[in-house]
């Protein structure tokens, strides 16, 4: 079952990150989804009917202080539930953690994808930040034309040594796995 969405940018926010997965597929992915507890909700939640979600900080979580969880709210046969699924991936909830407070951000599905055996459940959202704070997208922006800025200073010499060490690093990053954050895309035409 997969079940895609088309959320709208709430009035005064704005997308505080643009994620494209490997598959190419856009949206945050949640992450715990393989706890059998969270799996079992995220399942039910993926059969419900008027779904949505809500965040929910966890400044007491013992693995992350900026832990950021998801809640599924969705009306079954005759109830209506609200359930604790997963997390906000903890590099995106650290940024989050810097724009106080919370109330800042909202987020809306984006997919559901439930596999045929249903072993497996994949829950991705969008994430929007007020229009005063600055999103993430934005910044990396920035940085890089501050980064050109700097790199058209340097002599040829320089330039071709700068990109022979940054060419090294990331190769040995990439290769111990430090780099696990969620590769990011400039948006290919898609809405959000």
């Amino acid at each position: 079952m997969n079940k895609e969405f088309s959320p709208q940018v709430p009035y005064g926010y704005k997308v505080f990150i643009r994620v494209f997965e490997d598959d190419g597929d856009e949206g945050i992915q949640i992450t715990g989804l393989h706890v059998p507890e969270n799996k079992d909700w995220a399942l039910k939640f993926a059969d419900g009917k008027n779904q949505h979600i809500t965040l929910n900080r966890e400044p007491y979580n013992k693995y992350d202080k900026n832990a950021v969880a998801v809640i599924a709210n969705w009306k079954g046969l005759i109830l209506s539930y609200s359930k604790p699924i997963g997390y906000i991936p903890r590099e995106i909830a650290k940024e989050m953690a810097k724009h106080p407070p919370f109330s800042n951000f909202k987020a809306c599905i984006n997919s559901i994808y439930v596999s045929a055996d249903r072993n497996y459940v994949s829950i991705r959202i969008n994430l929007f930040c007020r229009e005063d704070i600055e999103s993430l997208d934005e910044k990396d922006e920035k940085n890089r034309a501050k980064d050109n800025q700097e790199l058209k200073s340097l002599s040829p010499v320089e330039r071709g040594l700068f990109d022979t060490l940054l060419s090294f690093c990331y190769k040995v990053l990439r290769q111990s796995s430090l780099l696990s954050f969620p590769r990011r895309r400039e948006s290919r035409n898609k809405t959000v």
